[in-house]
């Protein structure tokens, strides 16, 4: 069963729309922000 049914969810997929506007390094540089977001800054594994 898909996430879309038990939560009754509409998802958007976004990753081609920030492809285009912001060209392969402008995408690169904003997925690497978000995992740093999501990252534990006192872990000693810090990119």
């Amino acid at each position: 069963m898909a996430v879309e049914e038990v939560y009754d969810l509409e998802l958007e997929e976004y990753l081609p729309w920030m492809a285009a506007s912001l060209g392969a390094e402008g995408l690169l540089r904003e997925l690497c922000r978000g995992f740093m977001v999501l990252m534990d800054v006192r872990s000693r594994w810090r990119a």
